[in-house]
């Protein structure tokens, strides 16, 4: 778990582990996972170590998604984020 009470080793692949209806048909990852399950967007933590029964192409779109897609807004370049920190420092 990390600081937000979130699981960071996932005993299945993501899609498995935001669905609920799948997560409940498991009766058995309740006994054994000492946390309690969540589905959703609140069952992984932002610092997710791993996911189990991920297959190959599933693997080269978590590796596209994690590090290479820049969203519109998030830049690779850490200086324009303290330029923009400067910016709205500025304003105040």
């Amino acid at each position: 778990m990390d600081e937000h009470q979130q699981e960071v080793f996932h005993p299945f692949r993501p899609t498995s582990m935001f669905n609920k209806g799948f997560m409940d048909r498991i009766s058995w990852i309740h006994a054994y996972n000492y946390f309690p399950v969540k589905t959703g967007l609140d069952c992984c933590s932002d610092h997710t170590v791993s996911f189990h029964y991920v297959n190959p192409s599933e693997m080269y779109a978590l590796e596209f998604l994690i590090y290479h897609l820049y969203p519109y807004g998030i830049t690779r370049d850490i200086k324009q984020y303290e330029k923009a920190r400067q910016l709205r420092n500025s304003q105040k």
